[in-house]
């Protein structure tokens, strides 16, 4: 990068958020194996897309691609490129049905061979986006306590 300064800033901070070199994790086999991250994930990218219009859809995702501010990397760290011809040729009526749903989806979509890389394309290129909302895809509160009547206040 040119030895550019950006005054008010600090000049790490700014070198780390806009140089084209961020690396984003791509999601792996295993995160899609796991039902709520698969759901939870879901349920993110429907409140984000659900006012587009279904043809509308797959151009906010090969935009937000060609876009990137960087590149994604596996699990070694090695560069890896999406294969977006998944998405490129699924029909709209998958929009409708998979990701648009009225309500927020309750359970898992199953995975089968034909939407594996689907997911992984849009998943991943929505964790790269929004990273605040992807840090807590399946993870659920391990405290399961429920409030007994005793304790309860008046």
């Amino acid at each position: 990068m040119p030895n550019v300064k950006v005054y008010g800033l600090d000049q790490n901070h700014f070198l780390d958020q806009f140089n084209d070199d961020q690396v984003f994790k791509i999601v792996t086999d295993a995160e899609l194996r796991r039902p709520l991250f698969r759901l939870d994930g879901i349920n993110s990218v429907r409140d984000t897309i659900n006012t587009l219009p279904h043809r509308k859809c797959l151009d906010f995702f090969i935009d937000k691609y060609r876009d990137l501010p960087g590149y994604f990397a596996d699990e070694n760290g090695n560069e890896v490129f999406l294969n977006t011809d998944s998405v490129l040729d699924c029909p709209d009526e998958w929009w409708r049905d998979s990701l648009k749903s009225p309500k927020p989806r309750t359970t898992a979509i199953i995975l089968r061979a034909e939407n594996t890389e689907r997911f992984r394309v849009i998943l991943s290129l929505y964790r790269a986006y929004f990273p605040e909302r992807a840090m807590l895809w399946g993870v659920r509160s391990s405290n399961d306590n429920v409030a007994h009547k005793s304790n309860a206040l008046p």
